[in-house]
């Protein structure tokens, strides 16, 4: 689990990193450089039920916030559009990125919170 939670952490830096160009950089480098740190602590087999709890709550209900655009992308265009270059007519394409990046986030944090009871190191 080290390895994996390392290259967790790494990815999410990355990920972090590569939001620096977006219209709102500052919430996404936020979310994503806490679960950067979230994997950088597994890795050092420090868990916080309590913290790992509030960012699960975060990125679901962020994520149910964009799920219009998720919709939008189903309901009217193809499977493809999501791959195509963001236009000012396709928001949908922005915020239906945004909420699968926010549920890869909860899924990570799902993951680390498992972890935690599982192996029963829990601080807090």
């Amino acid at each position: 689990m080290k390895i994996l939670n390392a290259i967790l952490a790494v990815l999410f830096v990355v990920f972090a990193v590569v939001q620096l160009n977006d219209p709102d950089p500052w919430l996404w480098v936020l979310m994503y450089g806490f679960i950067a740190v979230i994997c950088g602590m597994a890795f050092m087999g420090i868990y916080y039920k309590p913290v790992l709890i509030a960012g699960m709550l975060v990125s679901v209900v962020w994520a149910i916030t964009l799920s219009p655009g998720v919709y939008d992308w189903f309901a009217n265009n193809s499977f493809s559009d999501i791959f195509q270059q963001m236009a000012p007519n396709k928001i949908f394409i922005e915020t239906a990125r945004e909420c699968f990046g926010l549920l890869i986030a909860f899924a990570v944090l799902l993951f680390q919170y498992k972890q935690a009871k599982k192996h029963e190191v829990v601080h807090a």
